[in-house]
């Protein structure tokens, strides 16, 4: 069965693995990493030095899509973006750049830039990397109304290829020392809009953050990890996110397994300065 029939369609994807395994035995490049980067910035997707194979054809997945479809970005497999897209890409023969991270169709964009992206070569190996973008935060807040249990809250807004599910990883530093174990969201599978929820952590534990589906784009997602301090005390803290890598289970042998080589971090108010106000 033809490769390119495996492309029409994304959830199509799924079902085609097991026609993929022949050729993935093979040597095919696994050339695109998973990416994370922040709303309204340019980024690429850059082939190995050692890919360079002519006539392939990009294409992308929209995370804000309902449809899950395929688009061709080259239709004619050469360095030349399909009109519609020529002011939301730019390719050469080494990389696909996306000149702005978006979460939502902008401009003459019909679609968010956030999503999966995918080479198909001409032998019909396919490599594909998916890109995060992150629109509001990281936030950190402090509620100290209660002063024998201080909350503080490290909040993210992202838009996440909903099959590849690159995750955030919260982690509450104490003065550069980690002062819970890292967090990790899990997808939220409901089929209604939902207000993201709040759960508090104690030292050391660890559990899911919760997230929410916008129906209008379900690739947007909304992650809250909280941490409780029994006492106030000293020290600065910090809530450091990474992103956890694809779970390669759920995803096809020819997308990317990388965790994102991303972090950022937003600080908390030190405690003497907030109770001194």
């Amino acid at each position: 069965m033809p490769l390119v029939s495996c492309n029409k369609y994304l959830l199509l994807l799924f079902v085609c693995v097991s026609s993929l395994q022949y050729t993935f035995a093979q040597n095919c490049p696994t050339t695109l990493p998973n990416m994370v980067v922040f709303e309204g910035n340019t980024t690429a997707f850059t082939r190995a030095a050692t890919d360079t194979t002519p006539d392939v054809l990009w294409q992308f997945a929209s995370a804000s899509s309902t449809f899950n479809s395929l688009t061709d970005v080259n239709p004619n497999k050469d360095n030349n973006v399909d009109p519609m897209y020529a002011t939301t890409f730019g390719l050469n023969s080494t990389q696909l750049t996306v000149n702005k991270a978006t979460v939502a169709a902008e401009g003459t964009m019909p679609s968010a830039t956030a999503g999966l992206y995918v080479i198909n070569y001409p032998d019909g190996c396919m490599s594909a990397g998916g890109l995060v973008v992150i629109y509001g935060g990281p936030l950190c807040s402090l509620d100290a109304s209660d002063p024998s249990n201080v909350q503080l809250s490290c909040s993210l807004n992202f838009s996440n290829y909903v099959y590849e599910r690159l995750n955030p990883i919260m982690t509450f530093t104490n003065n550069g020392q980690q002062a819970q174990s890292p967090t990790t969201t899990t997808q939220s599978t409901t089929t209604t809009t939902q207000s993201p929820t709040t759960t508090t952590h104690l030292p050391g534990d660890r559990e899911p953050l919760p997230t929410s589906l916008d129906l209008d784009n379900p690739g947007k997602q909304n992650s809250i990890s909280t941490y409780t301090i029994g006492t106030c005390g000293g020290g600065t803290y910090s809530c450091r996110i990474t992103f956890s890598p694809p779970d390669t289970n759920t995803i096809p042998p020819f997308v990317s397994s990388n965790a994102p080589d991303f972090s950022t971090t937003c600080s908390f108010p030190a405690y003497n300065d907030y109770f001194a106000r």
